[in-house]
């Protein structure tokens, strides 16, 4: 799947997974659109597909706080937490590594936590030993 971004001009590249290529391979939309307003029409501009998208949500009984740039963040934090910078800024079409630098913070802040919570249910340490050390260092 090969794109210019309207914001940056960047190209961007990515593999399109099978079941993806498919459904883009079944549809009727033509050569190089494949994402219509309900007329059959291409999108006018990201804005009227970003209504479309509020609008469908809507009717889906969503919450009111998502959104197409919602979703591509929380795309990017689920890439970052197995990607570096330099394949974020392929994925996304950044500039520079400090667009891709936050994804990567959060990725590794979660990766942390979970680690942390996980050995947390592994302890050998009771409450008991706990409060016992705390009324020690107090």
């Amino acid at each position: 799947f090969k794109f210019v971004t309207t914001k940056t001009g960047i190209t961007i590249e990515v593999p399109v997974e099978e079941p993806v290529a498919e459904a883009i391979a079944a549809t009727t939309a033509g050569e190089l659109i494949f994402l219509r307003t309900s007329t059959g029409r291409p999108f006018k501009s990201g804005n009227a597909l970003a209504n479309w998208f509020k609008k469908a949500l809507r009717e889906a009984k969503l919450p009111d706080d998502l959104s197409l740039h919602g979703m591509r963040k929380y795309c990017a934090t689920r890439y970052a937490i197995h990607s570096t910078e330099l394949q974020l800024q392929a994925i996304f079409g950044w500039a520079d590594a400090d667009e891709a630098r936050p994804y990567i913070e959060a990725a590794n802040k979660l990766r942390q936590a979970t680690v942390a919570m996980k050995q947390e249910r592994n302890s050998q340490l009771s409450d008991v030993s706990i409060a016992n050390y705390l009324k020690k260092a107090s």
